[in-house]
């Protein structure tokens, strides 16, 4: 007799989860995240694009000889050259 006691009470949790679990706004909790995700994924773009900016700077200002130690790697080259 006491196990459909036990499998009685189980069946009241189970229940009473699930009637937990209807009761929850699921949708409204989905807009919100997909709303968040959007807005993570949005500002993560901007940063890649910024970074993506000053490396291409970056290596402009490498190529054209222009990289803040008045020398080129370039020039280097040449220097070693002429020897």
């Amino acid at each position: 007799m006491p196990r459909v006691k036990e499998e009685e009470n189980r069946m009241a949790v189970y229940d009473y989860l699930g009637r937990l679990v209807k009761r929850l706004p699921l949708h409204e909790l989905d807009n919100s995240l997909s709303l968040q995700v959007e807005k993570t994924l949005r500002r993560l773009r901007v940063v890649l694009m910024k970074i993506d900016n000053s490396l291409h700077s970056y290596l402009n200002n490498r190529k054209n000889g222009n990289d803040g130690n008045n020398h080129s790697g370039s020039g280097l080259i040449e220097k070693l050259k002429g020897k």
